[in-house]
């Protein structure tokens, strides 16, 4: 809507006001923003803003539809900053925007004379508010760009509107969609357009500072304006191999992580990585070979994420959850081989999937058979104790006409047709035809429980189906193994020693507090520019930013600003999560020896290298709260076992006991681990311990995966990773290395090139320098 003449005189007769009654101290003009008309005052005294806000207050610009006020302080006092806390009182002015030139000292003495970081924008529009320690700036609002350039409309008489025939031609070519880059009514050539100017440091709604970057007119392209794509298809062909059906097949993914990128950029690129779980080191390895200046961000004092473990003041290591690894964790496998630690650091156990019942008895899935897959899954299904014989029926009837029987002779098929089963629990379709509840409660909700500690009557079909699928199609996808120790010294340590021998730099206990981002005029986030990180609120400028994080990290780092503008953000917030509690129980004997008394007590001699008494596999039951448990010092004895104690019971429980007190949560495990293996009830509890974790894996509920964002996003420079985002693998250690691995292929395909991550930095650095000129130089 342009503004009337009535309006248009209104403001003029404002401007005169506010220079009438500050004694010709501040100069006021009337300038054009685009179809709009403001108030450009130029305050250069200390302490006169309030009067200033005050006059305008009295004044009243309500009746002037968009109408915009922009007051630059060029000089400001503590009183100036103070005054800037009556402006949301002020919401009623179209909009207006205060921006505190750069004075020194940066930072301004409070009354008590500390020294504090002085605001430097507030818009009163949009809520935004700058801070010194963001780059220099200039006021650049709406279209003001071509004004500011130009030096048009800046210091001229009160009263005055300062433009230029030809601007307002530009202007009106602008609203109108065409490009405004134009001489003697030809376009000019892209390389010889100016870039788009660059405002300053802004803090948006939440969290978040940013800096505004008006946008370019019409069509005109260059890094910065190109940076804000809604579009975000993967460019790695890489990538795109650890997507769809293919993937789950493809053994020669293995091959891709035990090798790296296999490509060096051209382009050095400084990256920085928020959050040092197995998503982000992982990448960090690749972009680290792929010739780039790496450096990691953790908040926790170490590394690893949901795999993270540590030793607590007594040599005890201490576990964030049971972690078991599959054989279908072909990338996992790959990156444990290009460490080194894949042929001494797992263990591999018997091909069977063993089932603790109440009262000691075991039912089982036994995979080893002569056949291997399909053949293999189909008896193990058939000859299961785990369930009774109708149950067993009803079993094989169900399963006999789900997807997995298709994708024996048509994958794509059968995997199309289980992606299409993510808006129903797998109760909904297991008893659709033929499943009955006694196979529901006695086999598939452990397992579930095992999966995404959640049961059947809650988790998507799609990702119960997916494993299942798996199981079917490869043999080597059910068998099990698991650390020879703890997951710091057999899975993180060679990581970590692989990236300090390529120069990657891993700061512990220095999180993300904020993203430090350009917008455009509008508030959109349009490039990540930095990290704010640690105690101090360091400043880090990046090339390039991933946030390697899980569900509940993103969504505290994430600025509001980010959900406001990309849809794609904002869906990681339906993103929902579930709470488990790992608790640890050292015994006096070997709980899950149930055949031998005697052997079940001894615990002199050496015991190690899993010579313990006992089970020596991961163990389901549908008869405790911990659907997935194991004894650490038979399974995993290189760091778990100790001479003369016995079993060391590792089990997770879900939401179902985790609101207990932690004391409560320990009786609760040795009363149903007595009540697993009865024997047991002759031993005594040496040592536990209880780790809360009340946001652990995202909800693999029905409808999640549509909410799961790619690893490249809207904004060109800005990545993420995690075993959230989208890959076909679920919620795990595998689906976090794949993630890892995409997102490093992604920034790699993105780095090189006129377009490319670099050519983007260099395209900001030359803005920023131009942005030194004085404000009010000539051009």
């Amino acid at each position: 809507m342009e503004i009337s003449t009535a309006a248009t005189a209104r403001l003029h007769m404002i401007s005169i006001s506010v220079t009438t009654y500050m004694a010709a101290t501040i100069p006021v003009s009337v300038v054009r923003l685009g179809s709009r008309l403001g108030v450009f005052i130029l305050l250069n005294a200390k302490g006169f803003l309030l009067r200033v806000l005050q006059l305008l207050d009295q004044l009243d610009l309500a009746g002037i539809i968009h109408a915009r006020v922009i007051v630059v302080v060029v000089r400001h006092s503590v009183r100036d900053t103070k005054a800037i806390d009556i402006l949301p009182d002020l919401s009623r002015f179209g909009s207006i925007c205060v921006e505190f030139r750069p004075d020194r000292p940066r930072r301004a003495r409070s009354s008590s004379g500390s020294m504090k970081p002085v605001p430097r924008l507030y818009d009163s529009a949009k809520g935004f508010r700058m801070c010194t320690q963001c780059s220099t700036s200039r006021v650049t609002v709406e279209r003001t760009r071509i004004l500011l350039w130009k030096g048009i409309g800046i210091g001229g008489k009160p009263g005055q509107a300062h433009h230029s025939e030809r601007d307002l031609k530009a202007t009106e070519r602008r609203n109108r969609g065409q490009s405004d880059d134009r001489e003697n009514g030809q376009d000019i050539p892209r390389d010889r357009r100016r870039p788009a100017r660059l405002g300053g440091g802004l803090h948006g709604p939440g969290r978040g500072p940013a800096r505004i970057i008006p946008s370019t007119a019409g069509g005109a392209s260059s890094p910065l304006r190109s940076s804000v794509a809604e579009e975000t298809d993967f460019k790695s062909e890489s990538a795109k191999r650890q997507i769809g059906n293919d993937s789950f097949l493809n053994e020669d993914l293995m091959a891709r992580a035990q090798n790296g990128p296999g490509k060096k950029n051209s382009e050095r690129l400084k990256i920085g990585i928020v959050g040092a779980g197995l998503a982000g080191m992982v990448a960090a390895m690749d972009l680290a070979d792929a010739g780039h200046d790496v450096e990691m961000f953790e908040l926790r004092p170490f590394v690893g994420g949901k795999v993270s473990s540590w030793q607590d003041g007594d040599g005890n290591h201490i576990e964030m959850g049971l972690h078991v690894f599959f054989g279908c964790y072909y990338n996992l496998f790959g990156i444990m081989k290009r460490t080194g630690s894949f042929d001494t650091e797992l263990r591999l156990k018997e091909h069977i999937h063993t089932f603790v019942n109440e009262g000691g008895h075991l039912g089982a899935l036994d995979f080893q058979f002569p056949i291997g897959a399909p053949v293999s899954g189909l008896q193990a299904f058939f000859k299961t104790e785990q369930l009774e014989i109708p149950d067993k029926i009803d079993n094989a009837l169900r399963l006999g006409t789900s997807p997995i029987v298709r994708a024996l002779f048509d994958f794509d098929g059968g995997m199309d047709m289980v992606r299409d089963l993510d808006d129903i629990t797998f109760t909904e379709w297991f008893t659709q035809l033929g499943g009955k509840r006694g196979s529901l409660d006695r086999m598939w909700d452990p397992i579930a429980y095992a999966l995404g500690f959640i049961d059947c009557d809650h988790i998507s079909a799609r990702c119960m189906l997916t494993i299942f699928m798996l199981f079917a199609i490869r043999t080597e996808a059910s068998v099990l193994r698991m650390l020879e120790g703890s997951p710091q010294t057999c899975l993180h340590d060679p990581i970590l020693k692989y990236l300090d021998d390529r120069g990657v730099k891993v700061n512990l206990g220095m999180g993300c507090r904020d993203l430090v981002h350009d917008v455009d005029e509008d508030g959109k986030p349009t490039r990540v520019t930095g990290i704010k990180v640690g105690p101090k609120n360091e400043l880090r400028e990046f090339d390039a930013v991933v946030c390697a994080l899980d569900v509940p990290g993103i969504k505290k780092v994430l600025p509001q600003s980010f959900r406001d503008h990309y849809k794609m953000f904002d869906n990681i917030y339906e993103l929902d999560t579930v709470p488990i509690a790992t608790v640890q129980v050292r015994f006096d004997g070997w709980v899950t020896e149930m055949n031998d008394d005697a052997r079940m007590m001894n615990v002199a001699g050496d015991q190690s290298d899993g010579r313990g008494g006992g089970i020596d596999n991961l163990l389901y039951s549908a008869d405790a709260e911990f659907s997935c448990f194991a004894d650490l010092a038979v399974t995993s004895p290189g760091e778990y076992y100790k001479p003369g104690e016995g079993s060391l019971i590792q089990a997770v429980f879900d939401e179902r006991g985790f609101g207990r007190p932690e004391e409560q949560i320990v009786q609760d495990c040795i009363d149903q681990l007595h009540s697993l293996f009865p024997s047991s009830r002759k031993l005594k509890c040496t040592w536990s311990n209880v780790v809360k974790l009340g946001q652990s894996l995202y909800r693999e509920k029905p409808g999640q995966d549509k909410y799961r964002p790619k690893q490249a996003t809207p904004i060109s420079n800005f990545f993420l990773a995690g075993s959230y985002t989208y890959q076909d693998y679920l919620d795990s250690m595998e689906g976090a290395t794949r993630s890892g691995l995409m997102v490093a292929d992604e920034i790699i395909a993105r780095a090189d090139g006129p377009g490319g991550l670099k050519a983007q930095s260099r395209e900001r650095a030359a803005v920023e320098e131009e942005e030194a000129i004085p404000f009010f130089a000539t051009r």
